[in-house]
């Protein structure tokens, strides 16, 4: 499984713990016009090394990525189900004109 690829496993800390929060994020880049790329992670700072390391598949060529926007979730369902939002026509829409 590459970076990018997403995890069906809810990670926690202990035998009793609560699952760890899951981050949908945006990453942007310095070009003008700028690029977008959208995933969703439990470990942010991780994922945006390994993007800017290029070790993710789909964001080596417009290297270096800033994160530009993240919502945290309760649960892993919730985030996959807003990424999945963010990369539809309507989702991209929603982006452009409240998030960028």
């Amino acid at each position: 499984m590459g970076c990018c690829a997403g995890s069906s496993a809810v990670r926690t800390h202990g035998p009793m713990s609560a699952p760890i929060a899951k981050i949908c994020y945006v990453l942007k880049n310095a070009e003008n016009p700028p690029h977008f790329y959208t995933g969703v992670t439990a470990a942010l700072r991780e994922r945006l090394d390994a993007h800017n390391a290029g070790r993710c598949h789909h964001t080596p060529k417009h290297r270096p990525w800033a994160v530009d926007v993240l919502v945290k979730f309760a649960d892993e369902r919730r985030a996959l189900k807003f990424e999945r939002y963010l990369k539809s026509g309507s989702g991209v829409e929603f982006s452009r004109r409240h998030l960028r």
